[in-house]
């Protein structure tokens, strides 16, 4: 018996899918951290995919031992979701979604790319290559049993890794996971009050994840910041797609460190001595106001009110183009006498990701229902906080963020910024 020591799912047998966990395409998720940027914010952030993988691999474990036992799938087709929950990360560059911003693929494509190299290793481990690939591009059903993304084991598992490692409370669960089943190809909730209230526990608790932790100011600079160094180094060659996605965390950081580019070197070291852009402009919508900031004598973020669909209009003229951001960014720096590659523009991050999808519902006599049709006030509500999760920022260097911030700049910058969609 080969087991592995979880602090949150206790020890975790790893018998049946020893051989993919040996693997070395597998070993390398070690030394990815699930969060990203993020450890920088919460210093106990330092988990990787490789412990989500295998948590997700025993939350799915026992999913199927629930349903086989319901007679919905037998132990074979089980296991093909067992190795899908193991393996649906294995497509992961370093720091995660990070760098997917700048990159023509994303997770899942590669993953679909290196799950070709790991045939004969499912084969091994019992498994069926064939509609393991099937949950990889979501043509078979039973994927959303791991990749839902409401009721996954996945989320399940990451919330509560998480959650722990940046102080955010604990998810409440209870029950949830053991009665989650599957209908006519949906991962469905039985009707049953408690277990209804319980869903929609979780997709708050989803939603206060992705203010304070996922889509925190800091982090989101970070990221950008990151990006931006990830698509120079790929405008200059000096580094590949190819050779991008199969680095860990600290080739990137190499890599980075060891550029041509004097401004790209310098960025990394204010990452790692804790100096790099800070907020200076926040662009928001009118109906969530928020106060300009200051630290008593300097104003150090100034904040616009602007109407709603205005500013989704200006986040999705730069989201996932950061060709255009780098242009953009260039020209504020050169408009305003600012320092080249001092800027940072962070547009809000694909809604998308963190919009709740409705939970579906199974009763006899309803069949399979919306949650918003039972708890249709939480469902608003929870549509609300999205809308106040969207803004825009200007970050720069620290020395020159009162600058940025006084008004008649600021002014002129966000002039500039919405010129763009005008």
């Amino acid at each position: 018996m080969i087991y592995h020591d979880d602090p949150f799912l206790g020890d975790i047998d790893c018998s049946e899918v020893a051989p993919l966990i040996d693997h070395p395409l597998f070993q390398r998720l070690r030394f990815i951290r699930q969060l990203g940027m993020a450890f920088l914010i919460f210093p106990r952030a330092q988990h990787t995919r490789f412990d989500h993988s295998i948590g997700a691999y025993e939350r799915t474990r026992r999913r199927m031992d629930k349903w086989r036992r319901a007679g919905i799938l037998k132990r074979d087709a089980a296991r093909d979701i067992e190795i899908f929950g193991l393996l649906h990360d294995i497509g992961h560059g370093p720091l995660s979604h990070v760098i997917e911003a700048v990159t023509k693929v994303g997770h899942d494509e590669k993953g679909l790319a290196i799950l070709a190299e790991l045939e004969k290793t499912i084969k091994r481990c019992g498994g069926d290559y064939d509609h393991i690939r099937a949950m990889f591009d979501h043509t078979n059903p039973f994927f959303k049993a791991v990749h839902d993304k409401n009721l996954g084991t996945e989320k399940f598992d990451y919330l509560e890794r998480d959650s722990s490692v940046t102080d955010s409370g604990k998810p409440k669960f209870r029950d949830l996971p053991f009665h989650v089943t599957f209908r006519d190809g949906e991962i469905v909730v039985p009707y049953r009050d408690d277990l209804l209230d319980t869903a929609l526990h979780i997709q708050e608790f989803y939603m206060d994840m992705y203010k304070n932790v996922y889509l925190r100011p800091s982090t989101a600079v970070l990221s950008r910041l990151m990006q931006k160094l990830v698509f120079a180094l790929l405008e200059a060659n000096e580094l590949t797609e190819d050779r991008l996605w199969p680095m860990i965390d600290g080739d990137l950081s190499a890599a980075i460190m060891n550029s041509q580019q004097e401004w790209a070197r310098d960025s990394m070291q204010r990452i790692r001595t804790r100096t790099w852009p800070r907020i200076a402009i926040l662009i928001k919508p009118k109906q969530f106001p928020e106060s300009d900031v200051y630290d008593g004598t300097r104003q150090l973020q100034k904040v616009f009110s602007v109407e709603m669909e205005r500013i989704k209009k200006l986040a999705g003229y730069f989201n996932h183009n950061p060709k255009r951001l780098a242009r953009v960014e260039q020209e504020i720096e050169s408009q305003f006498g600012f320092p080249e590659h001092s800027i940072v523009i962070v547009p809000l991050s694909d809604t998308q990701r963190f919009k709740t999808q409705e939970v579906q519902v199974y009763s006899e006599a309803d069949g399979i229902t919306p949650l918003s049709r039972w708890r249709p006030a939480g469902i608003e509500r929870l549509s609300e906080i999205a809308d106040s999760y969207v803004c825009l920022r200007v970050a720069v260097n620290p020395d020159h963020r009162e600058r940025l911030a006084s008004n008649d700049i600021s002014q002129q910058v966000v002039d500039h910024l919405f010129s763009k969609i005008s």
